[in-house]
């Protein structure tokens, strides 16, 4: 009789122990606490087979990308995809965004001509000016450029400049360290430290090229002048969106989605 008691006993215990774990999960879930539940499915989109260039200036390499709620998760050549979206992106290069100024930083707004006096050009980059186009771009890129003549910026004491950290220029003689120079160096100038590169932790803000329609020269020299080329397809957070502005997985969605029937009134 013992015996039954303490097997009882134990079943019981177990039996609570499970229902208010259920209940427990089941309230989590509830709340919006999902994360408990992704070690089945951890990411919402996987791009699998990209060539990567991924804003750190280092090699390319070939790897597969897995986005949770629009941050990078891992960056590996193996990936369990799990229930998510999934981009073959095989024949495709990925890059990072590169980061736009945002209207407030961290950075002491100088006037152009004081920065000038005080830095190395490669070191100032336009916050506001006359012209639109300038904005967050290097003085040294516009002055190799010839857009405007060294003297003439010396009078623009109204445009306002960022100075970049202490460190050397970084000459983009190659793809890869071109990006870094428009995104992940970007983004560490200005105190950004979650966007412009293809990295765990970092936001998904990545544009794909084609390969093989990339011109190596024709490419690097608009990186160099810190010009994004126009991408194939846009990704930002988990969506996937084409040339033409539409959102790839949203249209898969919206096709196997069956039409509502009306009430009919009696």
């Amino acid at each position: 009789m013992d015996k039954i008691k303490i097997i009882l006993s134990v079943f019981l215990i177990f039996l609570m122990s499970f229902l208010l774990s259920f209940f427990a999960l089941q309230y989590a879930k509830q709340k919006g606490n999902d994360e408990l539940f992704r070690f089945a499915n951890p990411y919402d989109l996987v791009i699998k087979n990209a060539r990567i260039i991924d804003g750190t200036g280092g090699e390319i390499f070939d790897a597969h990308v897995g986005v949770s709620k629009g941050v990078i998760k891992t960056v590996e050549k193996n990936l369990e995809r799990g229930d998510a979206h999934v981009f073959d992106a095989t024949g495709y290069t990925l890059i990072p965004k590169m980061i736009e100024i945002p209207e407030e930083t961290k950075w002491v707004n100088r006037d152009l001509p004081g920065a000038m006096s005080r830095f190395p050009y490669y070191r100032i980059f336009f916050k506001t000016s006359e012209d639109e186009h300038l904005a967050g771009r290097s003085l040294e890129a516009v002055l190799r450029e010839g857009i405007y003549q060294e003297e003439d910026l010396k009078t623009k004491f109204t445009w306002t400049v960022l100075i970049a950290p202490e460190g050397e220029n970084i000459e983009s003689d190659n793809i890869p360290s071109a990006v870094y120079k428009i995104s992940g160096w970007r983004s560490e100038a200005l105190e950004i430290i979650d966007q412009g590169k293809i990295q765990s932790g970092y936001k998904m803000e990545g544009i794909l090229y084609l390969t093989r329609n990339i011109d190596r020269n024709e490419f690097l020299s608009t990186l160099n002048n810190e010009i994004e080329p126009a991408g194939d397809f846009y990704i930002s957070g988990n969506d996937i969106i084409d040339n033409t502005g539409k959102d790839l997985f949203l249209e898969i969605e919206e096709s196997f989605e069956e039409e509502t029937p009306e009430e009919t009134e009696e």
